[in-house]
């Protein structure tokens, strides 16, 4: 999703220091669908099946698509690639708030982004939300896979929480917030 906020990886880093391996393989789902039923293919991480449950898809949309930011951000270990599922969400678009992407709402509009599925449990969201800063807040939206699958999961992505007016229009470019930031 994003570095919307310019606070750095190692700040939220430091907020926490409890981190998992949440590793997703495969495109479709082990979380909840849209519907409230269990997706039968595979958002799946590296934990047990009994913590998957707990697992919560997020939406990202901006710099949390970047690995290593993504790593940093949840105290991921090194080695072990994060996955990233191609996702979109509807009724929502794009605009700035200086370099960073923030989602506001937009009837029809629909903002393409990744989907990871979080397995780090409290400790992770609020590794999330630090790094998000008080200008986001999680809210619970559907996401859907853009694997080929077209399935639906239930799950969070960061809104902007703020007055629209500190927001100009314009678009996020992934590509070049990775090559300022060699890791």
């Amino acid at each position: 999703m994003s570095t919307e906020t310019g606070v750095g990886p190692a700040q939220a880093a430091s907020t926490d220091t409890e981190s998992a391996a949440a590793t997703h393989a495969g495109s479709a789902s082990n979380a909840t669908l849209a519907d409230g039923n269990q997706a039968s293919g595979g958002l799946k991480g590296t934990k047990s099946t009994e913590s998957a449950a707990a697992a919560t898809p997020y939406f990202f949309y901006g710099s949390l698509q970047h690995v290593p930011t993504l790593r940093a951000v949840l105290g991921l270990p090194e080695g072990g690639e994060p996955s990233l599922v191609p996702a979109s969400i509807k009724d929502m678009k794009v605009k700035l708030w200086g370099p960073y992407p923030a989602l506001v709402p937009s009837p029809g509009a629909t903002v393409g982004g990744s989907v990871y599925l979080v397995e780090g449990g409290k400790a992770q969201e609020r590794r999330l939300a630090n790094y998000e800063t008080d200008h986001y807040a999680a809210v619970p939206v559907t996401i859907t896979l853009e694997d080929g699958s077209g399935a639906e999961v239930a799950g969070k992505t960061f809104v902007w929480a703020l007055s629209e007016e500190a927001l100009v229009d314009g678009e996020f470019d992934l590509g070049e917030y990775a090559r300022q930031r060699a890791w």
